[in-house]
């Protein structure tokens, strides 16, 4: 998880799958402190669903909040609060982020 990380060092961000990483892989490395496939959010390239940072926060009695310019359903600020391995299914994304 991202909280046992030692302050010193950061998660590799890149892409699992691609030599270029997209924002789905790249928010969902940062917000879960794992590396998956472009396209993915919140979840491994084996499609096992990551706890992010906001849902860590929240079970320790947070409260947390999300910002973004972008639509929320994008994958930037999805991958931290959504996990699903396709970042077009916009439905599904917002349905989860809703809940």
């Amino acid at each position: 998880m991202l909280l046992s990380i030692p302050s010193s060092k950061s998660p590799c961000v890149s892409s699992a799958n691609a030599e270029i990483t997209d924002s789905a892989a790249g928010g969902t490395a940062e917000s879960s402190g794992y590396r998956t496939n472009n396209g993915y959010l919140g979840v491994t390239p084996n499609k096992v669903p990551r706890a992010t940072i906001l849902e860590a926060a929240q079970e320790l009695g947070k409260k947390t909040g999300l910002i973004s310019q972008a639509y929320f359903y994008h994958a930037s600020p999805a991958s931290f609060a959504s996990h699903w391995p396709d970042r077009g299914a916009y439905d599904i994304i917002a349905k989860q982020m809703h809940n």
